[in-house]
C-alpha cells in the first residue's frame, strides 16, 4: 500500500491502528480522528508496471503515480545498469548457486540403484557435468530435466 498525502505518493508503512481495516476504508480517512495524523491521507494499493531486468540491470528508484479512478498507485522502477563490480558479484552467486544445485542433483541421482532407472540418471548426472560449459553460462542456464524415479 502506498501513502497519498497532499496528492503527493509516498512509501510510508500502513499505521498499526489501521491494520486490518478494508482495503477500501483506507481510500477515505477523513472519518478517522485528526489527532490519530491520518485524516487528510489514504493509502492505495500498488501495481508495479516495471520492465523485467536483464541480468546486467538493477532497479534504482522509482516514479509513483496515482490512479484516483482505480485508487491504485502505478509504480515504475528505473532500470541502471550494474556497474563491473556489481556484475562480477552477482556472476560469482550465480556460479556459487548453479554449483550448490548440480552437487545436490548429482548426489540424488547417485543414489538410484534400480537397474532399471541407473542409465537414465547417470546421463542426467554427464548432462549436469555440463551446464557449466553452456555457452551464457551463469546468466542463462539450460537444466537438463531429472528423469522420473
Amino acid at each position: 500500500m502506498i501513502k497519498i498525502h497532499n496528492n503527493i505518493p509516498i512509501r510510508e508503512e500502513l499505521p498499526s491502528f489501521l491494520i486490518g481495516l478494508k482495503e477500501e476504508s483506507l481510500y477515505d480517512l477523513s472519518w478517522t480522528d485528526p489527532n490519530l495524523g491520518v485524516s487528510d491521507c489514504r493509502w492505495y494499493p500498488e501495481i508495479d508496471e516495471s520492465l523485467p531486468l536483464s541480468y546486467n540491470q538493477k532497479y534504482d528508484g522509482e516514479t509513483l503515480t496515482i490512479d484516483h479512478e482505480n485508487k491504485v498507485v502505478r509504480v515504475i522502477k528505473n532500470i541502471v545498469s550494474l556497474n563491473e563490480e556489481e556484475l562480477e558479484a552477482k556472476r560469482i552467486i550465480l556460479i556459487e548457486n548453479a554449483q550448490s544445485w548440480i552437487e545436490i542433483e548429482t548426489s540424488y541421482a547417485n543414489g538410484i540403484w534400480q537397474p532399471d532407472k541407473k542409465e537414465k540418471f547417470d546421463e542426467y548426472i554427464a548432462q549436469l557435468a555440463l551446464v557449466p560449459q553452456q555457452e551464457n553460462y551463469p546468466w542463462e542456464i539450460n537444466w537438463p530435466i531429472r528423469p522420473i524415479y
